[in-house]
């Protein structure tokens, strides 16, 4: 009896002991906080909190550290980001899930090395600013979501993961880079998301989005994309015999000038076996009668692209260059008089009801398709229902289309902040 009594003892001084733990950083170290974060992260195991205290006056804590566990951090105070000058640096020596929520940042956020192990190291980036810096997963094994989170100026690059109802700003490359995959761990998405976010890039020859990955099926909707040289650069594909390839819903606006030839959508070097569909896109473009700009080009192109029901501005594009090496099926509206708000988007006018009649592109009121970043169940007003982009829930999984008799099976995603 007396064995057991110390068996059952030391399980439960071993369970006390794996106990996650919140750790708290304040700068001051009352209450026995941490002064910085970076000892706090050296001090805290697996599963742990990191709770920080913003500074009076949103005052930085300058320093750079290292996450090399699994870690989640927050802010202290509900709605209020607490501030960090430096750089942040994702080693794991073990596949690990770190979350940060409420960052204010001045300085990068990286992935150093490759995600050891047989799974992928699962990192989230949600409700953070970064005023100046990057974040760059660029490396094998990681699997990455960014959800309503603002760069200032910088660009997001990565492999396999979300990017949600971001706004993101860069003038020294392109604005979202899905990198080329070459890792060994099982993928947690087939397919690779770009939902809802509001893009602006103006580098001379920067897109705001580049796919460069033929490991990933890739899904960008309802975005609003402010270019002068690409909006969306396609020049890797994963092949399919289904349409698992989208473009559809985005709204793509070129706002000014470039000495380069510069496309909406520019498609490159797509294999016979793959499939793209591209619809209910919304075009305009800045007229350059010495340039040679398309609102969608392809080229060498073997495989199917179907594109229809786009809206492309009248006079904003020289005659004959809406579209370029893939086949107008008919449905694209080359010469439409709508009106674009050219804060948030938004479009008036011919392209209201005017998207793909299929019910799966049905709008949110269950009305037709409205063309361009607010139309369709992913509606850019998800994401953008109040000024700001600081939703709690970051992604809905419905079926877009459900017979009868059918169970319907939903998943969200979220987090407090």
């Amino acid at each position: 009896m007396k064995k057991l009594i110390l068996f059952v003892a030391f399980v439960i001084i071993v369970l006390m002991q794996v106990k996650a733990s919140d750790l708290f950083v304040n700068e001051f170290g009352t209450g026995g906080a941490y002064i910085t974060v970076g000892t706090a992260v050296a001090a805290a195991n697996d599963g742990d909190r990191i709770v920080i205290t913003p500074k009076a006056g949103g005052v930085a804590f300058i320093e750079n550290f290292t996450i090399t566990k699994s870690l989640t951090f927050i802010s202290e105070t509900e709605n209020t980001q607490y501030c960090i000058q430096g750089n942040i640096t994702i080693t794991p020596s073990a596949p690990k899930e770190i979350i940060i929520i409420g960052l204010k940042l001045t300085g990068n956020i990286t992935a150093s090395a490759n995600s050891i192990g047989s799974t992928r190291t699962v990192v989230k980036i949600l409700f953070t600013t970064i005023t100046s810096g990057y974040i760059n997963f660029d490396k094998n094994n990681y699997n990455l979501t960014v959800a309503n989170s603002t760069l200032s100026n910088g660009n997001l690059k990565f492999r396999e993961g979300k990017i949600l109802g971001n706004i993101i700003t860069c003038t020294n490359s392109s604005a979202v880079i899905i990198a080329q995959e070459s890792g060994t761990a099982p993928h947690i998405n087939d397919t690779i998301l770009i939902f809802g976010n509001r893009i602006s890039t103006n580098y001379n020859t920067g897109s705001g989005i580049t796919n460069s990955s033929n490991v990933y099926y890739f899904h960008i909707y309802n975005n609003y994309i402010k270019y002068t040289y690409t909006g969306v650069f396609i020049d890797a594909w994963k092949n399919s015999s289904s349409c698992l390839n989208e473009i559809v819903n985005n709204t793509l606006y070129k706002t000014g000038a470039s000495t380069n030839e510069n496309d909406g959508i520019y498609l490159y070097q797509q294999s016979a076996s793959s499939i793209l569909k591209i619809y209910n896109n919304v075009f305009k473009g800045f007229l350059e009668s010495s340039e040679n700009d398309y609102g969608i080009r392809g080229i060498y192109i073997n495989g199917i692209v179907n594109v229809g029901y786009n809206y492309f501005y009248t006079g904003s594009f020289d005659t004959g260059k809406y579209i370029f090496g893939v086949t107008d099926d008919g449905t694209n509206v080359l010469n439409s008089n709508y009106t674009l708000n050219t804060t948030d988007g938004s479009s008036t006018g011919a392209t209201v009801n005017g998207g793909h009649p299929n019910d799966i592109f049905t709008d949110i009121d269950l009305s037709r398709n409205d063309a361009g970043c607010y139309g369709g169940s992913y509606s850019a007003s998800n994401f953008f229902s109040t000024p700001d982009n600081y939703n709690r829930v970051i992604y809905l999984n419905i079926p877009r289309q459900v017979n009868v008799g059918t169970n319907i099976n939903l998943k969200a995603e979220g987090f407090d902040k």
